[in-house]
């Protein structure tokens, strides 16, 4: 795979799914192929291509339908996630953690980052330490540039932080605090989305990858709340494709406002398990070890260590802003046809159907270390969803 510039080349993803949203083809679809500038409706040359009245699946929620209950612990830095390089003893170590809960989203992105600061040594040989998403991204793209790497775990999936998160694009999920972050930080974060996005359109449409496109809703009986351009990622919602103000009755709920955009899913488990398969097939080899102290890290074999361990960071190099943030999802029995997401935003609480279950949740509660199910938080999202399915869908 070529290394992904930042250039506008960057941004064709977003183009291409406004015109899967709005029935057209430009210059990402078949008339781009010899003239970049027309758009061209669909219906205008196949007649059969005209706008039917959407037949909504209503969603089954019932606490009857809970298979399971995770908890993920959100590695959360106020001023934003770090990459960067130090000296560890003879060794380089490059940090790569904190990404709140945009970890999925910036996985690539980030991993980028970590490969400059790697091609800056002399080393051929990379310890990666971490196996979420994280350190499994990283741990790949640089098998990608030719280097033999390492793995080095505590826990392997699914028992990683990442096996337990909704995994939708969410690139500031959780990432950083209003007024902690800097200009500087803000101008970082838009050049690794852009990048990761951008690497992860080669895995949509593969089903071993289980990355693709899905409508997303979120409803309300009061206006939705406008950000400003000084919030973080202000500069980088394109990437979200195109958002639109949705017409009463054309969403599967009964809301004030609605609204719809195309969004980037991970269907987790698929995707963690297609991951540690494709390191392991070029060459990479995964030692479970857990670290406890810089000093066990210094006594690895490999001159280049790269951190992805996340929270666990915590406990061996005590970063003081590192802290938790817990989030709770609630896992019903999967659905066959439920193919949208939607969210009740007043009320935080949503579905979203992947191949595994529908995941329900909302919770985000900073500082809380325990991994313990919240009975009262179950009973909140499900009986919210309860509520929206018996009061709000179109048929109710």
């Amino acid at each position: 795979m070529n290394e992904p510039s930042t250039t506008p080349a960057l941004q064709d993803t977003p183009t291409y799914v406004k015109a899967i949203q709005t029935g057209g083809i430009d210059h990402a679809g078949f008339s781009g192929l010899l003239y970049p500038s027309i758009k061209l409706p669909l219906a205008q040359f196949f007649p059969f291509w005209t706008k039917k009245k959407t037949e909504w699946v209503k969603p089954a929620i019932s606490h009857d339908h809970i298979m399971r209950v995770t908890v993920g612990l959100r590695p959360h830095r106020p001023s934003g996630f770090i990459v960067r390089s130090e000296s560890l003893g003879n060794k380089t170590l490059i940090h790569n953690y904190g990404h709140g809960g945009s970890g999925w989203s910036l996985s690539w992105g980030t991993a980028y980052l970590v490969s400059e600061e790697v091609k800056k040594t002399q080393a051929k040989k990379i310890a990666v330490l971490g196996s979420g998403i994280n350190g499994l991204a990283t741990a790949r793209l640089l098998q990608r540039y030719g280097y033999e790497v390492v793995i080095y775990s505590k826990d392997i999936p699914p028992n990683v932080t990442s096996n337990f998160a909704s995994a939708v694009w969410s690139p500031t999920a959780t990432l950083c605090d209003a007024g902690k972050f800097t200009p500087e930080f803000k101008t970082l974060l838009t050049k690794t989305a852009r990048i990761s996005h951008r690497f992860w359109q080669d895995f949509v449409g593969i089903e071993r990858y289980g990355v693709e496109y899905r409508s997303s809703y979120s409803g309300d009986d009061v206006p939705f709340v406008t950000h400003g351009p000084e919030e973080i990622g202000s500069d980088i919602v394109d990437l979200n494709g195109e958002i639109i103000d949705v017409p009463e009755g054309e969403a599967a709920f009964k809301f004030a406002h609605v609204r719809r955009d195309w969004q980037l899913r991970f269907q987790v488990p698929i995707f963690l398990r297609a991951m540690q398969e494709d390191f392991r097939i070029y060459g990479g080899t995964v030692v479970v070890r857990e670290f406890s102290k810089p000093e066990d890290i210094d006594a690895l074999p490999e001159q280049v260590v790269v951190n992805c361990m996340g929270l666990g960071t915590k406990g061996v190099f005590n970063d003081p802003e590192l802290m938790p943030i817990r989030g709770q999802l609630t896992h019903l029995v999967p659905q066959p046809g439920l193919n949208y997401a939607f969210g009740w935003a007043s009320r935080a609480v949503s579905f979203n159907p992947r191949a595994d279950a529908i995941s329900c949740g909302g919770s985000t509660i900073p500082n809380i270390w325990s991994t313990e199910p919240d009975k009262a938080e179950v009973d909140r999202v499900i009986d919210g969803l309860i509520d929206m399915v018996n009061t709000r869908f179109v048929s109710a």
